[in-house]
This record gives C-alpha cells, sequence and structure tokens, in this order.
C-alpha cells in the first residue's frame, strides 16, 4: 500500500501544480519550473493510479462501491481507497501547513517580517 500512497501523492501534485495560479500563490516559481519541465519533456506526468479514478467516479456520480469488479474481493478495494484518501488527507494537511507558515513570514502588504524592522 506504500506504493499506491507515492503513486496518489505524487498524482495530487501534479495535479495542483499543474492549476493556474497567480505569482502571489507560487513566489518560488514551483509550479511554473514543474510546468515546464512537463512541457518541455524533461519530466514525464505520473499516471493517474486506477483506485484514486475509481474514488474519484464514486464520488462524482455517488456510484455504490459494490456494484464493480471488486465486489468479488471489497477488501482489496476498501484498503486501496483507504490509502487513497489518506494521501488525499496528508497532501491537504501539508497544503495548509505550507499555507499558514508562509502566511506567517510575511508582514503587512505581502513584506517580509525581515524587511519591516
Amino acid at each position: 500500500m506504500d506504493a499506491l500512497k507515492d503513486e496518489v501523492r505524487a498524482w495530487l501534485e501534479h495535479e495542483t501544480y499543474m492549476q493556474p495560479v497567480s505569482d502571489a500563490d507560487d513566489p518560488y516559481g514551483e509550479k511554473q519550473n514543474y510546468r515546464i519541465s512537463i512541457q518541455e519533456g524533461v519530466i514525464a506526468p505520473p499516471e493517474q493510479p486506477e483506485p484514486l479514478q475509481i474514488l474519484y467516479r464514486t464520488r462524482r456520480f455517488g456510484l455504490p462501491l459494490w456494484t464493480g469488479g471488486y465486489a468479488d474481493q471489497p477488501h482489496i478495494l476498501l484498503m486501496e481507497l483507504n490509502a487513497c484518501i489518506d494521501e488525499e488527507i496528508a497532501f491537504h494537511n501539508l497544503q495548509v501547513f505550507n499555507k499558514e507558515r508562509q502566511d506567517a513570514t510575511q508582514g503587512p502588504q505581502g513584506q517580509s517580517i525581515d524587511s519591516i524592522q
């Protein structure tokens, strides 16, 4: 399941970095550099893991989980979905932490606290 969690995290990072953002939301240019690397073929975009696709489809359409091919082995599906949800939560928590940390280091009007003193 750790490999699946790594795949999910890579996909979530890819999904986040590919969204359009303003310069204020990407002060260090990480997202822009990532997009350029993908466009120039320096790195290949990750594939969306199949369990994550299943999770997204069931959420989008409100489908019951037991109508598909996993009905014979529901414990595997539940473990895969649990791994996807765990990584989504961890990724979201990391984004919130980074945003709070970034906000805490900026003074009025986006100035660094060091430049105010």
